[in-house]
């Protein structure tokens, strides 16, 4: 942002009330109110009516539309959006009032419904100052309201149905101005991106994990007056980001921002008619009815000055149409099918002139000369002051406008339209290119519904059934998101608007291969894994045969998994996991007068470029790593393969850790990445140059001990991790490629010290796993999640199994001693017992360790040896009797999985001593909720923001006896109630993290070899 307008920007948000709450002095020619934009010396003079002053055009009149209905807001509401909050089938239209001498009103969100043809305020709650933008999305956990607050310098995010959760304030530097949701990083989950003019970046969050973090930050020039949009703007499946620049661009005034495997690599850059002025909206949406989002642009001041233009987007870039000309000052855009004749028509919103302007798209592609509706005088500024949804819940498509006065206006839709649904498949869905079978219903009076993947195939009639539909679409082989789009028709020709939508993924069957080390297992040796990407849960092949296999990866093409043993090169058989090794050594190579012996490779991937390998050698003892090449075939080194006489690289680099754990290179960017740490610890996502070693950090991974590293068919980056830290041991991960953060998929749950992990290529087979019994099942007390009684009962159901099958069973409990889950040994019967399956299906009864809190159980198929046959099953049971005591500095945990919305309520009374209340949902002390009074009984009450774990710790300050009464309520039966708790103590240091990590999970069976158990064997086959 340029100095002047930056300067001018803020002063908006300063000036702007006392400039718009008393009449304007005619200046420049104008007899009414200047333009915003106009008034700040932005662009030329753009006038208002003058006062009273009719408003008349000479076009028809848009009859779609009934009189309009008004309600005051008091407070000027800025921004306005749609959409449902409740069970019903109507919007609810959340908006956001600014300062307006109303303390009641001002700086707050409003939710109005429209109830019995009234327009009601159901909500008010607390936002802040200057609101700019506002987004909804319905969400795949409820819905998301985001508002931008240039005044605040922040975020409001709001969560749920009516009565609406938060604000979630996240604080935004750069006065954000526009705000949109997006899919950026390809999950099918919506995320938050908002555009921050001072600062002249894009930031994009997670909103549906604790703190709501940082993903990308996109640099982006802007003078402000942003408008940000979101759709598929080269027809490749995901969403990309369209932005105007409302201040400062007269040419180049709208970029779109194309999303690429990782963040936005390319731009381009469209320069709409202005007429000498500035660009004030934008939409994006199918104008022309092939399926892809194309781009409206209104720009200008006063007709003739004032102008739609339409960008096309085609298999090459974008078409232009001719500039349309428009009535005075439009200032917000919308692209809908307000006609419901099946073609997306263009809604223009004229700021200060009481005029909505309809230009409906006819049979041929082209738009009609635009049709009017009057509405109340609205002193409005923002490109968010339009919406067009469903707002009585009959179908047809209704428009809501804000603005000074009368504060909001709704127009509804004279005739309503028929609704189709889609039910299957499950929304984000990851499935299979081919036949889909595709399911939906529809509302009475519909005689046809039809369906497409948008942007990929025409529509296709659907069979129809009772008040059910179904069609079959063949989803292409192209590994990327698809859009599929349904409509109902009437007997009259109306047709949905907009149709049904749902995003679905079409993934490469994932199957994944690991290496397990085995370093700590009774039963040494390196062993053949096979997990499903999805969960982590992982299934053993067979024993390998070796005990220093630390690289793993297949050749491109096939289904030859290469693994690298000490100093050879080989094979793993995928049926039996036997390591085959090459004849020859890697060999003796030279960088100049050094020489090394190739050997200890904990790097492997292809280089597809020439079809041979890197390899990365670990010295250790804080020497840098080398990085070197062998020929797949042979399995020897590569002369010469940086340079002449340069047969291997050392991997140095500003801030590098020294040890380089495992490689993964891109082909489509030609990028080779790499895991680099110091010993296991400070772990970081880093890239090497493939020529010289020179490594370049991207991010810390924020976990330690990643030693596996893979680029997966999907473009998915997944680490595994090994068994040097208990909170993170033994986990499948993904790897955010641009910021070096990692997420956790889940635990491998059997074996341990995952060295090494490789996906199998496209299209390539291999052999199918053999059945194994396992557990489909487990229950603990009858799945309660409280026990005051230490016997409790434990059911679970066998799959693919008989009676003759044992089943193990482990208990975990907390020790604060090692700050981890740990199996116990009770003073009744041991922690870890065998158990008949068909015992376990009838039900037997389990005597808990004698520890206060929370307690894992964990039960498995296993053979006569006590060896695991497949994933454990796991179950949370937390023991809470009537009173216990703490000694001091003693914490007890407790753990509950709660669903957004849900209601926590946890009463600590303290007979004696003191002792605290911690609730955390997240491992940063900010995701902390904190009751600490030195005097009297501690209470917290809080509704949760999002899915997940939350763990409550009892911290005893000095010895305790305390009772804890803890309850959780469904979101189906909360009623609306504030968070809030008893208090805090000033003179107490908060907590910094929780004793022990949300993350830290048991996953493993234990049997204690030296400990007599109790077996109870079948008598038939014995």
């Amino acid at each position: 942002m340029s100095n002047r307008t930056r300067s001018l920007f803020v002063l908006t948000a300063m000036v702007a009330v006392i400039l718009t709450t008393m009449p304007v002095k005619a200046t420049f020619g104008c007899q009414g109110e200047l333009d915003e934009k106009s008034r700040l010396g932005l662009m030329p003079p753009a006038c208002g009516p003058a006062l009273n002053e009719p408003v008349t055009t000479t076009t028809a009149e848009a009859t779609m539309f009934a009189s309009p209905l008004e309600v005051s807001v008091s407070s000027w509401p800025q921004v306005v959006a749609a959409v449902n909050l409740d069970t019903d089938s109507a919007a609810e239209l959340p908006l956001l009032t600014d300062q307006y001498f109303a303390p009641e009103t001002d700086r707050s969100l409003f939710v109005y419904d429209l109830q019995d043809s009234t327009l009601r305020a159901v909500q008010q709650v607390a936002a802040g100052s200057t609101p700019s933008a506002m987004a909804v999305t319905a969400g795949q956990s409820g819905p998301l309201v985001a508002a931008a607050l240039a005044g605040s310098n922040a975020l409001a995010v709001y969560t749920g149905t009516v009565p609406l959760r938060g604000p979630h304030m996240l604080r935004q530097t750069g006065s954000p101005d526009a705000v949109a949701f997006a899919d950026v990083n390809g999950d099918l989950w919506p995320d938050l991106a908002a555009v921050s003019p001072e600062i002249d970046t894009i930031t994009i969050r997670n909103p549906h994990q604790a703190g709501m973090p940082i993903l990308l930050q996109v640099p982006f020039a802007t003078d402000g007056f942003s408008a940000l949009r979101v759709g598929d703007l080269d027809n490749n499946g995901f969403d990309d980001l369209v932005v105007l620049r409302g201040a400062g661009y007269t040419r180049d005034s709208v970029v779109i921002l194309l999303q690429g495997s990782s963040g936005f690599p390319h731009q381009l850059t469209l320069s709409p008619e202005t007429g000498g002025f500035l660009p004030h909206s934008l939409a994006v949406g199918d104008l022309n009815g092939d399926g892809r989002d194309d781009i409206a642009v209104v720009a200008g001041g006063n007709s003739p000055n004032a102008f739609l233009s339409v960008f096309l987007q085609t298999t090459s870039g974008f078409t232009a149409l001719p500039p349309l000309p428009t009535f005075h000052i439009p200032g917000a855009v919308s692209i809908a099918d307000v006609t419901h004749d099946g073609r997306n028509d263009i809604v223009v919103f004229h700021h200060a002139w009481r005029t909505l302007s309809v230009y409906a798209q006819q049979s041929d592609g082209r738009f009609a000369e635009p049709m009017t509706k009057t509405v109340p005088y609205s002193g409005s500024r923002r490109p968010d002051s339009l919406s067009v949804a469903d707002v009585n819940g009959d179908g047809g498509l209704d428009v809501a406008l804000v603005g000074r006065q009368p504060g909001l206006t709704v127009l509804l839709n004279t005739a309503g339209a028929p609704v189709a649904t889609i039910t299957s498949p499950d929304a984000t869905t990851r499935l299979p290119a081919g036949p889909l079978l595709v399911r939906g219903t529809m509302s009475s009076g519909t005689v046809q519904v039809e369906v497409r993947i948008k942007g990929v195939t025409d529509w296709q009639p659907a069979t129809l059934s009772a008040s059910e539909w179904q069609a079959t679409l063949t989803l292409p082989d192209a590994v990327r998101p698809y859009t599929i789009e349904a409509r109902a028709i009437d007997s009259s020709g109306r047709v949905q608007a907009p149709p049904a939508q749902l995003r679905i993924q079409v993934a490469p069957l994932l199957i994944g291969y690991a290496v397990a080390d085995n370093g700590e297992s009774p039963v040494p040796g390196d062993r053949l894994m096979r997990f499903d990407p999805e969960t982590g849960a992982a299934t053993l092949i067979g024993s390998t045969g070796t005990d220093h296999i630390h690289a793993i990866t297949f050749l491109p093409g096939t289904n030859t998994l290469l693994a690298a043993n000490l100093d050879r090169l080989g094979t793993i058989d995928l049926t039996t996991g036997r390591f085959t090794p090459f004849p020859r050594p890697f060999g003796v190579g030279r960088n100049g007068s050094r020489t090394r012996v190739f050997t200890n490779a904990h790097g492997l991937t292809p280089d597809p470029r020439d079809g041979t390998l890197f390899a990365a050698m670990r010295l250790g003892n804080g020497q840098p790593d080398l990085l070197f090449k062998l020929n797949p075939v042979t399995g020897t080194y590569i002369p010469d393969a940086f340079g002449p006489g340069k047969d291997f690289v050392e991997v140095t680099g500003v801030g590098v850790g020294d040890d380089i754990d495992d490689l993964a290179f891109d082909p489509a960017t030609n990028t080779l990445y790499a895991i680099a740490n110091v010993d296991g610890r400070r772990d970081q996502l880093v890239t090497l140059d493939p020529v010289t070693g020179v490594a370049t950090v991207i991010g810390s991974l924020g976990v330690e001990n990643m030693e596996g590293l893979a680029l997966a068919p999907n473009g998915v980056l997944y680490g595994s991790t090994g068994s040097s830290r208990p909170a993170t041991r033994d986990r499948l991960w993904t790897i955010n490629r641009t910021n070096g953060t990692a997420s956790l998929v889940g635990p491998f749950g059997i074996e341990t010290d995952y060295e090494a992990i490789a996906f199998v290529p496209p299209r390539v087979t291999v052999p199918t796993l053999a059945t194994v019994p396992r557990l489909s099942s487990l229950m603990v007390h009858n799945a309660q999640l409280t026990t005051s009684d230490l016997s409790v009962t434990i059911q679970g159901g066998i799959a693919h199994g008989d009676s003759s099958n044992l089943v193990l069973i482990t208990e975990y409990a907390f020790d604060p001693v090692q700050s981890d889950w740990q199996p116990h040994t009770g003073s009744v019967q041991l922690a870890t017992t065998y158990i008949p399956a068909d015992t376990l299906a009838n039900g037997v009864s389990w005597q808990l360790v004698r520890t206060v809190g929370a307690h894992y159980i964990l039960a498995g198929v296993v053979n006569d040896n006590g060896q695991s046959l497949s994933l454990p099953e796991r179950a949370l049971i937390n023991y809470l009797p009537p009173q216990f005591d703490l000694a001091a500095g003693e914490v007890a945990v407790f753990r509950y999985i709660l669903n957004t919305g849900d209601q926590l309520d946890v009463q600590l009374e303290t007979l004696n001593g003191d002792a605290d209340i911690v609730i955390w949902s997240g491992d940063d002390p900010e995701t902390a909720w904190v009751s600490n009074l030195a005097v009297g009984n501690d209470h917290i009450y809080l509704t949760a923001p999002l899915d997940g774990l939350y763990q409550i710790e009892i911290r005893a300050q000095m010895r305790s006896t305390v009772r804890l009464h803890i309850s959780s309520i469904a979101r189906e039966q909360a009623s609306p109630r504030a968070d809030g708790s008893a208090g805090r103590d000033p003179g107490k240091e908060l907590p910094s993290e929780p004793v022990v990590s949300l993350a830290a999970i048991p996953t493993s069976l234990i049997t204690d070899p030296g400990t007599s158990h109790t077996i109870y064997l079948p008598i038939i086959g014995r």
